[in-house]
């Protein structure tokens, strides 16, 4: 992490301006000086140090606050956040729809996905032929059907009980049901492990936040990150890792 302390530099300046601004209030105020060099010098040379200290502090104050700046847009750059969004879903579509009008790797990992299926529905079909797409929603019946992550996660959300289970089944059935998919190309699998936060990575971008209590996740904050930080890589690799497992996700058959 980059540091966004001052230098020592800008330190010893500040305080060697400051020191001028307290010989130029000595100047004015030392009965002694006065008698020394007259009271008009005197005067004036207080005058000259006092303004010389303050034109240093005001550019010691810009430099930090460059310096400070600079550093934060390092951090940014580093991490690869290029964004951040209020909420997801409907809240930010057109994000989305720009990116995905143009897509080759499409992946996504979530709970029921019941935005994207009432979305993009319609443009799945299409995806499968452009576009390597892999969908992770929750198993429903993980760890157990009866105390499983995604009726949890209804509680936390204040859902209807088996709302996610619901959704996770009618994105299965959906999507089986187009003809003309690229079944090769477009494929689900229940991921079996604690959901701690949504990913949706659109080629060389990825969306993702958390999930938090109280609140619909299509409510919650989203971040955006581009290849080349690291946000972007330890989630595409956070993905890789449940998909590419048989033991973190099971494999769905598109009928």
């Amino acid at each position: 992490m980059k540091n966004i302390l001052p230098s020592p530099k800008t330190i010893i300046w500040a305080l060697c301006h400051t020191l001028l601004i307290v010989l130029g209030f000595t100047f004015f105020s030392a009965g002694f000086l006065h008698g020394l060099l007259t009271e008009p010098i005197s005067l004036s040379i207080g005058a000259s140090l006092i303004a010389a200290g303050i034109a240093g502090i005001v550019v010691y104050v810009y430099v930090l606050s460059s310096d400070t700046l600079q550093a934060q847009v390092g951090l940014l750059e580093e991490a690869g956040l290029t964004n951040i969004f209020s909420r997801r879903s409907v809240g930010i579509r057109d994000e989305y729809d720009r990116r995905l009008a143009r897509a080759r790797e499409i992946d996504v990992l979530g709970f029921g996905q019941s935005s994207l299926r009432q979305d993009h529905l319609s443009d799945f079909v299409e995806w499968s032929h452009k576009a390597n797409v892999r969908v992770l929603l929750i198993d429903p019946d993980f760890p157990s059907k009866r105390y499983s992550f995604a009726s949890q996660r209804d509680a936390e959300e204040g859902n209807a009980k088996d709302s996610i289970a619901r959704d996770v089944g009618s994105f299965i059935e959906e999507v089986s049901r187009l003809k003309d998919l690229n079944r090769n190309k477009f494929q689900i699998r229940l991921a079996r492990v604690l959901p701690v936060t949504n990913v949706f990575r659109i080629d060389n971008e990825v969306f993702f936040g958390p999930y938090l209590m109280d609140q619909a996740s299509r409510n919650a904050p989203t971040f955006l990150a581009r290849e080349g930080g690291y946000l972007f890589q330890e989630y595409k690799e956070h993905f890789e890792k449940i998909w590419s497992s048989d033991t973190y996700s099971k494999a769905v058959v598109l009928q």
